[in-house]
């Protein structure tokens, strides 16, 4: 009898320290889940922030262009008295073409929106800004906004496109008529802000109509 009641103590034991390794084994699983969702979380949040402040430079623009003069507003349309011939869209034999947002860096009737001559301190001048959401407390970001504005031509330059920190803007301005040819015509503005280091096609594009 002591003999049976001893083996079952044994047993008993013997099961109660597989359970705990197996609890300790699907801990440390649930544990590799939590740290893989902590971390995709975190890069969420911060795609989230880039592609924010993306907007925020870009509907700048946008503001900017509707508080300003229709006829100092450079466009892309042959004719018109503020026409800018690098803002024409052109097709492969030299003649206009229609414009396509979808156009690579510099291209397609795309330019860098150097509206603004003068940055002082105002980041949102553009036409380049670094973002802040990947800055260090030892970073200055008007400082190297600055360094930037004043040596940049183009979107697709050097200076943009091997810096992950930098955000450009480019902008299109054309004549359209939404409501058919019987209606006004008013600008057509598109605005796009793309970033260092990563593909055109992840930029960020506003558009709007602004009254003539």
């Amino acid at each position: 009898m002591a003999s049976n009641t001893k083996r079952l103590m044994q047993g008993a034991r013997g099961t109660s320290l597989i359970e705990v390794m197996v609890s300790l084994t699907l801990l440390g699983i649930a544990s590799l889940g939590l740290v893989g969702g902590l971390i995709i979380s975190s890069k969420t949040n911060a795609l989230s922030g880039r592609r924010t402040y993306m907007k925020v430079l870009a509907q700048s623009r946008v503001e900017r262009l509707l508080a300003t003069r229709s006829d100092l507003i450079p466009t892309g349309t042959p004719g018109y008295p503020t026409y800018l011939a690098a803002m024409a869209p052109t097709g492969s034999d030299g003649g206009t073409t229609a414009f396509d947002p979808n156009a690579a860096i510099g291209t397609g009737g795309w330019v860098l929106d150097n509206l603004e001559t003068q940055i002082g301190t105002d980041a949102m001048a553009g036409p380049v800004l670094i973002d802040r959401t990947t800055m260090t407390s030892a970073d200055n970001m008007m400082s190297r906004t600055a360094d930037l504005n004043s040596r940049v031509t183009s979107c697709a330059d050097a200076l943009i496109v091997n810096d992950p920190f930098a955000l450009c803007r480019e902008i299109h301005v054309e004549t359209a008529q939404p409501q058919g040819a019987t209606g006004p015509t008013v600008l057509h503005v598109w605005v796009r802000v793309v970033r260092g280091g990563v593909s055109p096609s992840l930029g960020l594009v506003l558009t709007q109509d602004i009254a003539l």
